[in-house]
């Protein structure tokens, strides 16, 4: 994983639809990412 998307749909365990990505989630998940790439890179 390498990006989020805001209003990206969300898929269940299934693949089903069930909502879409809000703006602090993608915000979050950005946040996260960059976290961990700086710690794999140490």
């Amino acid at each position: 994983m390498e990006t989020c998307q805001t209003s990206a749909q969300r898929l269940d365990l299934e693949g089903n639809p069930c909502g879409e990505v809000t703006s602090e989630q993608a915000l979050y998940a950005t946040e996260q990412l960059a976290k961990r790439k700086v710690q794999k890179e140490a």
